[in-house]
């Protein structure tokens, strides 16, 4: 996707509604804007999109964030630990989160990816969701077993 004019910050948040969102939705999250949740009966399985605290309105850098988090250990912890909220996000870790960043599971390190001004973000969406669909729902659904699988 294009849009004439506009800066980064722009483009990324129409990259977000017209590109991920829609896709992100096909493969079965819930969600919009920089947080999405993959609906489980036992875990938060949560993806965010932060984006770096560097960016401009020349080019705007983020990250996903795959977290899962088991909502029984969750709603335990908070019983001692006031300043939790009722429900974790992906982009802020938690005491008994369990996350890894999708470049970490697709190249073996963190990874960006940039938005800029006046050029298509397709590659990059589509990069993106490849990626989400090829290795992080796997991910996600793996730490929700090997939560389940615990005495």
């Amino acid at each position: 996707m294009s849009i004439d004019g506009g800066t980064a910050q722009d483009h990324f948040r129409a990259m977000v509604r017209a590109e991920l969102a829609p896709e992100l939705r096909r493969l079965g999250f819930r969600g919009s804007g920089a947080q999405f949740e993959l609906p489980s009966a036992t875990h938060w399985l949560l993806l965010g999109l932060q984006r770096s605290m560097s960016s401009t309105a020349d080019e705007v850098r983020f990250t996903v964030n795959l977290s899962a988090v088991d909502r029984q250990d969750w709603a335990t912890k908070r019983e001692t630990e006031k300043w939790m909220g009722v429900r974790p996000s992906a982009n802020v870790l938690g005491p008994v989160t369990t996350s890894k960043r999708l470049g970490i599971l697709l190249w073996g390190t963190d990874t960006w990816f940039a938005i800029r001004p006046n050029l298509s973000t397709k590659d990059v969406a589509v990069e993106v969701v490849d990626a989400i669909r090829d290795k992080g729902i796997a991910w996600l659904r793996a730490q929700e077993s090997a939560n389940d699988a615990r005495p």
